[in-house]
C-alpha cells in the first residue's frame, strides 16, 4: 500500500501545476494570485530540502519539480519580487537543515501548507475577474495530497500528513469559491 500511494501521490505532484500553466496561455492571468504560487514554490522547496535530508530522495524529485512547477507560474505572472523571495527562504531553509533542524522545516513546512493556499483562496472568495485560474489544477492538488496523507500515514512521515491535510482542505475550498464565481460572472454576462 505504502508503494502505490507514493505512486499515486507522486505522479499527481508532479504535474498538478500544468493545468494552471496552459491555462494562463489559453485564457490569461486574471484572478490568479501570485503569491500563493511563489509561496507554494518556498513550501515545495522546503519540503525538497526536508526529504532529501531524511533520505527520502523520490520525494524530494517530486517536491523539487512542484517547486520549480511553480516558480514556472510565477514567472509566467511576472511575479519577480515574489520569485526572489522564494529563493530567499529556500536558502533559509537549507541552512536550518545544514544546523540540523529538519523537525523545524518539517514545521514550516506544514504552516506554509495551509499560508500559501490562501491568497489565492481570498482572490477567489472575493470574486472579480477569476477567468485565468484553474480549477482543474487545484482539484488535482487536494487529490494528490489525499494520496499524501495515505502514504506518510503509512510511511510514518507524520509532518506531512498534517500538511497535505491542510492543503486538501484548501485546494478543495479553492476549488468551490472559484467555480461559484466564475458560475456567478457567466450568469451576469448572459443576463446583459
Amino acid at each position: 500500500m505504502e508503494t502505490a500511494a507514493l505512486a499515486v501521490a507522486s505522479t499527481l505532484s508532479l504535474g498538478w501545476w500544468l493545468p494552471q500553466f496552459v491555462r494562463t496561455f489559453r485564457k490569461g492571468t486574471a484572478g490568479i494570485s501570485a503569491t500563493s504560487w511563489a509561496i507554494y514554490a518556498v513550501n515545495t522547496g522546503i519540503w525538497t530540502v526536508w526529504a532529501y535530508a531524511d533520505g527520502r530522495v523520490v520525494l524530494g524529485t517530486v517536491d523539487l519539480c512542484e517547486a520549480l512547477g511553480a516558480g514556472l507560474i510565477v514567472a509566467r505572472l511576472r511575479a519577480w519580487r515574489p520569485l526572489a523571495v522564494v529563493t530567499g527562504v529556500v536558502g533559509v531553509a537549507i541552512s536550518v537543515i545544514a544546523a540540523g533542524l529538519p523537525g523545524l522545516v518539517a514545521t514550516v513546512g506544514v504552516v506554509m501548507a495551509g499560508v500559501g493556499r490562501a491568497p489565492q483562496l481570498v482572490r477567489s472568495w472575493r470574486g472579480g475577474t477569476l477567468v485565468g485560474v484553474s480549477t482543474a489544477a487545484w482539484l488535482v492538488s487536494a487529490t494528490a495530497n489525499v494520496a499524501w496523507i495515505v502514504w506518510a500515514s503509512v510511511s510514518g512521515a507524520t509532518p506531512l500528513v498534517f500538511g497535505a491535510s491542510t492543503a486538501v482542505l484548501m485546494s478543495t475550498a479553492i476549488v468551490l469559491t472559484t467555480r461559484r464565481n466564475q458560475s456567478r460572472a457567466a450568469r451576469s454576462l448572459t443576463a446583459t
